[in-house]
């Protein structure tokens, strides 16, 4: 656990003093002190391992943040909300980290959301928090300590997780220990889409197969195509088209309503510790329809720099959709068998096969009738069967 300093906190919440009614001593002492009593006593869905009372010793106030030092915890406080932006146990060692015999006895995800949602809207927060990444925290061995990352949901939208809340439990009992809440967004002015899912869904093939070469993907269960008020940072966009002032906006904590989904590469070998490979994020405006950004994941996300591996074709019996060119066709059973072996003497035309979660961004060679993926030495070769083929061939000759 890190120890902060007020200009580092300040930094790091990215608060700035703003001209408006300040809160008071009086009344960030009470908000303070009632928010580190909820927060250690079983009020708040834990188990209590080590009560900390709400006497506070001093108070400071600076760059729009009040910090209120008590017994042995620490509470920032926005200025002129009154909201805890982050809160601090200065635990002894022995809560900071759980001695746990078997880790099955760590605290569950769903007690990690309710302790986590409960002790949110006691430091002021409306909105409800949906759980992103939980991570079991091992000091040494048989001692543990769990941290949880929420992003917020405002109605039916959920807020880009980059602006959400973090929380540190004492691993048995889900005492909170810590508590990071990001800057509030500013949310879309209008939070309604106006394309369907469906359309959002054709421009995201679109932008495949334009924006993508010929590889494997795999749209992860943790992030399907959804509505979401992105907050647009700039990270590693191999497409954007944005029409607004994307530095003002990530200064503001402004967002944008988008249609987006994250893609792995189904190809590249997981990360032996995360089991994340790398992919890309496409994301499209969900008022205008319009493509604003497709963006490469890589290793910094935490997925693997090992070598790709070949693809296999194992697409497996089922219903599967063709599109080429926009036009999608789907079949009731389709399957693709593999070739070793691949020489097509011919231009290939782009095409997206997807079958649940799976999309192959591909080439078709209509004379060789073979579909390829990849490139290079791991570039993968199949041949369509016969009710593909009638599919692949009447659609590639509307191109």
């Amino acid at each position: 656990m890190v120890y902060y300093s007020v200009l580092t906190v300040a930094v790091y919440l990215g608060i700035h003093a703003i001209p408006g009614q300040q809160i008071s001593e009086t009344r960030a002492r009470d908000i303070a002190r009632s928010f580190v009593e909820f927060a250690n006593s079983e009020q708040c869905g834990a188990s209590i391992v080590e009560s900390y009372n709400g006497e506070i010793n001093s108070l400071e106030y600076s760059d729009g943040l009040w910090t209120v030092q008590g017994d042995r915890s620490r509470v920032f406080l926005n200025g002129q909300s009154g909201r805890v932006r982050l809160y601090r146990s200065d635990a002894p060692p022995h809560i900071q980290w759980a001695p746990v015999s078997n880790p099955r006895f760590l605290i569950d995800d769903t007690l990690c959301l309710s302790i986590a949602q409960a002790v949110y809207r006691q430091a002021g927060y409306s909105d409800r928090l949906v759980l992103k990444v939980r991570t079991n925290v091992q000091t040494d061995p048989g001692f543990y300590g769990v941290e949880a990352h929420f992003a917020r949901v405002v109605g039916d939208v959920e807020v880009d997780s980059s602006l959400g809340a973090s929380f540190y439990y004492h691993a048995t009992s889900g005492q909170v220990l810590e508590m990071r809440v990001m800057p509030d967004p500013i949310l879309p002015p209008v939070l309604t889409p106006r394309i369907s899912l469906q359309d959002a869904r054709r421009t995201v093939h679109a932008a495949i197969a334009r924006h993508i070469g010929p590889v494997v993907l795999s749209e992860v269960d943790w992030k399907p195509l959804r509505l979401r008020a992105w907050y647009p940072m700039e990270l590693n966009f191999i497409y954007h088209d944005l029409p607004f002032d994307r530095e003002a906006y990530e200064r503001e904590y402004r967002t944008v309503l988008v249609y987006d989904v994250y893609y792995e590469d189904a190809n590249a070998r997981p990360h032996p510790g995360s089991g994340f490979r790398p992919g890309w994020y496409i994301r499209v405006d969900a008022i205008t329809g319009k493509l604003l950004v497709v963006e490469k994941i890589s290793s910094g996300f935490g997925a693997s720099t090992s070598k790709p591996v070949p693809f296999g074709w194992d697409l497996g019996p089922g219903p599967i959709a063709v599109t080429v060119g926009g036009k999608t066709h789907g079949l009731s059973n389709a399957d693709v068998l593999k070739v070793q072996t691949g020489a097509p003497n011919e231009p290939g035309v782009p095409v997206l096969l997807q079958r649940a979660r799976l999309i192959l961004n591909a080439l078709y060679y209509p004379q060789a009738n073979l579909l390829s993926v990849g490139e290079g030495k791991l570039r993968s070769f199949g041949r369509p069967d016969e009710e593909l083929k009638k599919a692949l061939l009447a659609l590639a000759a509307k191109e």
